[in-house]
């Protein structure tokens, strides 16, 4: 063998222990490799379920919560002083809708819903934010009473009742309800009359006869119209009244007081002014017979004669008898003039007469005023009754 093929072998030897030396490189898969991969799942785990763990206390403290809250509500509810307290604050909202459904209000024919919340308005009128309120000392725990008060006056009460335990609310609320005085109506027959928009022959109302009371009395009945008077009681508030004639005119309606409305018959203001005239001179008339400045006969030929006044004049005594040369009538007032059909009417005179002796004033003048009511007889007005009124102030603008 040759040196030259001696040299290759060894160098063919050496190359595949060069191969084999780098295919036999291990591979390490020890524990350090498998420490390394596996340590940061293992954190994000634990924190993945410490977090966990802290949302589930959050939420279960957060339902704890709730809960508290809704059983303090429930019975914070059940207080009569949320219950009152939330009636108050109907009030200063003038949230008269919510109270009319508390106070679970019966309604009537008159008494509506509409006429209750008026009503609530006319109660709690003023100052809201002065609303007061004192418990009554008959208060149990069934049973709270309560007065209110707006700038410092009482305007109601207020009762509240602890419902049994299946009710749908804890409390109920009761209202002391002041309805209005029996209020008279009073009309002619004929006249087509509403009161809060209802017919008045729909509502059955206690009616009487009383034109004898208002005009006077007489033999011939048929003389004095007919008129009538209607009773309402139990109102919430004053009546709203419209009146017409049969014939389709309005008629006016009058306030005397408080509790009396007088339907008038519509008339022109020159018919009116025409009565009134009538009406004063009459009374002047009346007032010097009374001071023997004119006859008997010049008053009664003014006068009915199928009348009580007829009468009674005819008797008259009671004369005013200081002397005197001269008069005048001052301070003349006009007032409460009504009709209740074209064949009557009615009207107040009040004046001061002035009497002078040798053109000095005569001292204590009797003060004139009376009430005349005349009747329509063969198209000339004769006066029916003649009514003096006293201890009355009368603030009305003197006429001339």
């Amino acid at each position: 063998m040759t040196e030259n093929t001696i040299v290759q072998e060894q160098l063919e030897s050496e190359t595949v222990r060069v191969e084999d030396t780098v295919m036999e490189v291990p591979v390490y898969s020890g524990p350090e490799f498998d420490t390394v991969y596996h340590t940061p799942k293992k954190k994000t785990i634990f924190w993945k379920l410490l977090f966990a763990y802290f949302a589930l206390l959050i939420a279960l403290a957060a339902v704890g919560l709730w809960f508290f809250y809704n059983q303090l509500q429930s019975y914070e509810a059940t207080t009569p002083n949320t219950a009152l307290n939330t009636y108050l604050q109907w009030i200063r909202d003038s949230d008269y809708q919510s109270i009319y459904t508390a106070l679970d209000f019966e309604e009537t024919i008159l008494n509506t819903k509409e006429e209750f919340i008026q009503y609530l308005e006319r109660v709690y009128e003023g100052d809201t934010d002065t609303l007061t309120v004192r418990e009554k000392s008959t208060s149990t725990d069934e049973r709270k009473e309560y007065s209110l008060y707006i700038e410092g006056e009482r305007v109601s009460n207020l009762t509240l009742l602890r419902n049994p335990e299946w009710g749908e609310t804890a409390w109920s609320y009761v209202t002391d309800i002041v309805y209005q005085p029996t209020t008279a109506i009073y009309s002619a027959e004929n006249i087509r009359i509403t009161v809060n928009g209802v017919d008045i022959s729909l509502l059955n109302l206690p009616v009487q006869e009383v034109q004898t009371t208002l005009l006077g009395n007489v033999t011939d009945s048929e003389l004095v119209p007919t008129v009538y008077c209607y009773t309402l009681e139990n109102l919430l508030n004053p009546p709203t009244l419209e009146a017409l004639t049969l014939g389709g005119d309005v008629c006016t309606v009058t306030q005397t007081d408080a509790v009396s409305y007088h339907i008038q018959y519509p008339s022109s203001e020159l018919l009116r002014t025409e009565h009134q005239e009538l009406a004063r001179s009459t009374a002047f008339t009346y007032a010097e017979f009374v001071a023997r400045d004119t006859k008997l006969k010049t008053l009664q030929n003014l006068i009915y004669k199928d009348s009580e006044l007829y009468t009674a004049i005819g008797n008259f005594k009671d004369f005013w008898t200081t002397k005197h040369d001269g008069y005048t009538f001052e301070d003349v007032v006009l007032s409460g003039y009504s009709q209740y059909t074209g064949t009557d009417f009615s009207c107040e005179v009040s004046f001061r007469p002035v009497y002078t002796q040798k053109n000095k004033v005569v001292e204590d003048s009797p003060v004139f005023h009376c009430r005349f009511t005349f009747v329509l007889v063969d198209e000339e007005w004769k006066l029916l009754t003649l009514t003096t009124i006293t201890d009355v102030s009368n603030t009305d603008t003197p006429t001339a």
